[in-house]
């Protein structure tokens, strides 16, 4: 990682913890419940055993990865060709990510489930298995991801999951048409201002007023939290919490407007 991105990121966390609250100090009955019932949920469920014994595994695989990369790349592995172990411990979502995944599934008990960068399957396999009669679409543009993403779906016998390979861009749009409204989506795509802004022009139709819509990294460059500002501040947002990893959008059209940053 470059000293420009460490600097930046030490930064932003900064700015984050000054204007941050902990539970104690929110004052949203909303976002005291989420707090509560989901961010300080400290149960052990099944499905992260099951997972964390998948990345362990996966973190010793060696197998080389043709990678086809139509975001902003990453930080610590620029390179397109790069070995599996590599890619899951820099690229997948962390497990405390990933079990808030988990946990926000199983708390809101979505129907539809709508995931923009599939990656090896990490984050998606945590929210198909909150809820396994939930159809999760996930979409990957590199297809060499996805071959690896369907085998450790097998793996942990998720058969919830619909893959759906191309660039998001020409994808995103005829998936979102498949349903009226979508209950959740997670964007964890290309990580640019412009995509990111775009992506939500495409989704901002399909959302209701009990939609939630979780963004990835909104903090990962000065482009994403840009963005993040400004669709946090959109007309159909009511709520919206910055988990400074996380960034959660809800609809609740009969609550009042609020933004805040809430530590873990």
């Amino acid at each position: 990682m470059k000293i420009s991105s460490i600097l930046f990121s030490l930064g932003a966390y900064a700015r984050f913890f000054q204007g941050s609250h902990s539970i104690y100090s929110v004052h949203s009955p909303q976002a005291y419940r989420f707090c509560e019932n989901v961010l300080h949920d400290q149960r052990q469920f099944y499905a992260f055993a099951q997972i964390k014994k998948l990345r362990r595994k996966l973190e010793k695989d060696t197998r080389l990865i043709q990678r086809t990369d139509f975001g902003a790349g990453s930080r610590k592995n620029p390179k397109p060709t790069i070995p599996l172990r590599k890619l899951v411990r820099n690229c997948s979502i962390p497990p405390p990510q990933g079990k808030l995944l988990f946990r926000l599934v199983n708390h809101y008990q979505p129907q539809s489930i709508l995931e923009l960068g599939t990656c090896l399957g990490m984050s998606t396999s945590y929210m198909a298995s909150a809820k396994k009669q939930c159809q999760v679409y996930s979409l990957e543009g590199d297809p060499s991801l996805l071959s690896v993403a369907k085998e450790n779906f097998q793996h942990l016998n998720l058969s919830n999951i619909e893959l759906i390979c191309g660039n998001i861009d020409q994808t995103l749009q005829p998936t979102l048409a498949k349903l009226p409204t979508w209950d959740m989506i997670f964007i964890d795509a290309n990580h640019r201002y412009e995509a990111l802004t775009r992506y939500w022009e495409y989704i901002r139709p399909y959302v209701h007023e009990n939609s939630l819509v979780i963004l990835d990294d909104i903090h990962w460059s000065s482009g994403m939290e840009k963005a993040w500002q400004e669709i946090q501040h959109d007309t159909k947002v009511t709520l919206s919490l910055d988990l400074f990893r996380l960034g959660l959008l809800f609809f609740n059209t009969d609550r009042q407007v609020q933004h805040l940053k809430i530590r873990a």
